[in-house]
């Protein structure tokens, strides 16, 4: 799904424009662009954007281009590997140590 940059909750202007000038344009490509680690200091380099935030940019796009919705910080809890086999079954998207619940 292809969104863009400004539809992610919390993205500053500043960081929007540190994306762009990188070339980045939706969230597409961002995710694209942020999904491997040595991918995030790669563009944390480049922009200036901690490779932290741009880890939480990564999941909220990999929310939009598997489910199509907007991230929900109430929908979403953190867990740690060994507790995602627990939370298996229809409705729950876990990746990236994020649960999401729709």
């Amino acid at each position: 799904m292809y969104r863009t940059l400004e539809y992610l909750p919390g993205i500053s202007d500043s960081d929007v424009a540190r994306l762009r000038s990188a070339g980045i344009r939706h969230t597409n490509q961002l995710l694209h662009r942020t999904t491997l680690d040595t991918d995030r200091k790669r563009l944390s380099k480049k922009t200036g954007i901690s490779t932290s935030r741009l880890l939480e940019f990564a999941h909220q796009c990999t929310l939009l281009e598997v489910s199509g919705t907007l991230y929900r910080p109430e929908a979403v809890i953190q867990i740690g590997p060994t507790d995602a086999a627990r939370f298996g079954g229809e409705g729950v998207l876990a990746h990236g140590g994020l649960l999401a619940r729709f």
